[in-house]
């Protein structure tokens, strides 16, 4: 693994672990997904800051995108550099938490 990828993370623990708790405090869940486009906006004013390009787009057509409930997604471009990738990864447990309470907890967040 890279080592400054793993410095440059470690550095920013304590505003990793805010912004993943800011995030999970979105009621997102399917469906109905009320809160899509409050995320992304959160995201896009995030990525705005660092001084990224942002359009939303919404993803309409795809599985529960509706009027009442768009799908809205958060493409971001950083001025001067050539297109890159995002990696997220996830995966599939069960809570052992309360969903949705942004506590920090040693490891995952909840």
């Amino acid at each position: 693994m890279n080592e400054r990828l793993l410095r440059a993370v470690d550095d920013r623990v304590d505003d990793l672990v805010a912004l993943t708790a800011d995030l999970i405090r979105f009621p997102t869940v399917n469906p109905p997904g009320e809160a899509y486009r409050p995320c992304a906006e959160y995201l896009g004013a995030r990525l705005e800051k660092l001084g990224f390009e942002t359009e939303f787009i919404r993803a309409e057509g795809t599985p529960g995108d509706t009027d009442r409930y768009p799908r809205v997604n958060v493409a971001a471009r950083l001025k001067g550099r050539s297109p890159g990738a995002a990696c997220i990864s996830t995966r599939i447990s069960t809570w052992s938490r309360p969903a949705k309470a942004g506590a920090s907890i040693p490891s995952p967040a909840w």
